[in-house]
């Protein structure tokens, strides 16, 4: 292994197997018992890549189920809503350390307000998994690289689980349809991994660029915030996601300068996105590389496996992203585990 940021994506398995066996029973989730289902709204708030986890949330409980959801940075929250505290609001704080300066302080102000409060941490012993109402233990193990990759993605596998939870409690989610969902998300990660020499080329390409956009629609979006959080942080390039049908609004004028793209995809091509593709490439010609289970005319195509369940597709396209990040910053030289100036926001 060249580095902790690769040991721990390959660790990601493992994680999962434990989040498999700590909370399923007979592939269904089991949460804590105190876990409640009569709030109208579920309102995720977070910082970094564990905001990038909470989008995820948002995502599948405005597609999947009956209540309102919403996402927040935690340091916008303290400033705006404290004082707006709703009773029938789930409000869910992530942190990986469970120390995070800006989400500690939200936890604290909505609990002085009444909230009752849902916590995902990567460490039970923390101040905010302690204080909270309701506490999820994301189980993944030890992370020593900056760039988080294990515990994003076992935040992202907690807030489907959740999701799951209120789909049951619902009357919504089909077991006999889906009932290998998060064995075929494990086995997902050892597909993506054997793609790593396909990967590492494309990121071969990349490491000398100036600038990177990139851009999804509907989850892949939210994945594409987290790989240009990775690629700051780890190659210190400026790459910055865009919902693709947004980004020909005027962003798009960005690929008069700089031509490198990055296109997530899932198995779908809407109208939006093949409108934007074909108005790039008819004004623009940039270089794009695309990470989908499509195979098609992209200059560089990372093809991912077909997957039935939602998580075993996210989790495929998050494993391909973590190490497209990784391989970018390898080719730089940079000090990947250890960025410049950059350490775990805790206080």
């Amino acid at each position: 292994m060249h580095s902790l940021m690769l040991k721990e994506i390959y660790q990601q398995k493992e994680a999962l197997l434990r989040l498999k066996q700590f909370y399923f029973i007979e592939n269904k989730p089991v949460l804590p018992s105190n876990m409640r289902y009569d709030f109208d709204e579920i309102k995720f708030v977070a910082s970094g890549s564990s905001y990038n986890a909470g989008l995820v949330g948002r995502y599948l409980f405005s597609k999947y189920t009956n209540k309102a959801s919403n996402c927040e940075y935690s340091s916008e929250f303290i400033k705006n809503n404290t004082l707006n505290i709703k009773k029938n609001t789930l409000y869910c704080f992530i942190s990986q350390s469970g120390e995070t300066y800006d989400t500690k302080l939200a936890l604290e102000a909505a609990k002085a307000s009444g909230a009752v409060c849902l916590s995902i941490t990567n460490n039970p012993n923390s101040s905010i998994y302690t204080k909270s109402d309701i506490k999820i233990d994301s189980l993944a193990g030890s992370e020593y690289s900056i760039a988080a990759t294990k515990s994003f993605l076992t935040s992202v596998v907690c807030v489907w689980m959740i999701a799951v939870s209120f789909m049951i409690n619902e009357g919504k989610f089909s077991f006999d349809d889906e009932k290998e969902f998060l064995n075929e998300a494990i086995n997902a990660i050892s597909d993506t991994i054997k793609l790593e020499p396909l990967i590492k080329n494309a990121g071969g390409k990349l490491y000398d660029e100036n600038g990177i956009v990139l851009i999804g629609e509907g989850y892949p979006y939210v994945i594409a915030r987290e790989l240009a959080l990775k690629i700051k942080e780890t190659s210190y390039i400026n790459a910055n996601a865009y919902p693709t049908g947004e980004f020909i609004h005027g962003h798009v004028a960005l690929l008069n300068k700089n031509k490198t793209v990055i296109a997530l995809l899932d198995e779908t091509i809407s109208e939006t996105e093949i409108y934007a593709f074909k108005k790039m490439k008819d004004s623009f010609k940039p270089n794009i590389t695309s990470i989908s289970p499509l195979t098609n005319e992209f200059e560089n195509s990372i093809v991912l496996n077909k997957y039935k369940s939602q998580i075993a597709k996210i989790t495929a396209l998050t494993v391909a992203s973590q190490l497209l990040a990784y391989h970018i910053a390898l080719k730089s030289g940079n000090d990947i585990d250890n960025p410049e100036g950059l350490n775990k926001v805790i206080k």
